[in-house]
């Protein structure tokens, strides 16, 4: 069963119309698509325990924060989320 994805910030408050931050920081995090994102999960390689991460796209990061879990849920994403920047712990 599918549903909207809740967007939400770090804090776990509801975010209406998120906003974006131009360039993606290499260093700490791990630029992935959603689908490359949502197989890491399944195949168990990624948990809330090791990490988070936001919603982005390939050259922008949101302040849309995601877990492992949420990939769980069947929740359906933006549709401008193409990617996930992922920061381990």
């Amino acid at each position: 069963m599918t549903k909207p994805f809740v967007m939400r910030d770090g804090l776990g408050k509801e975010i209406k119309k998120p906003f974006f931050i131009k360039g993606v920081n290499f260093l700490t995090g791990k630029l992935m698509t959603i689908e490359q994102f949502r197989i890491h999960v399944k195949e168990g390689n990624l948990n809330d325990g090791d990490g988070f991460g936001y919603l982005g796209m390939i050259d922008k990061e949101s302040n849309v924060y995601i877990m492992p879990s949420d990939m769980e849920d069947g929740n359906v994403f933006p549709k401008w989320a193409t990617h996930v920047i992922w920061y381990d712990k």
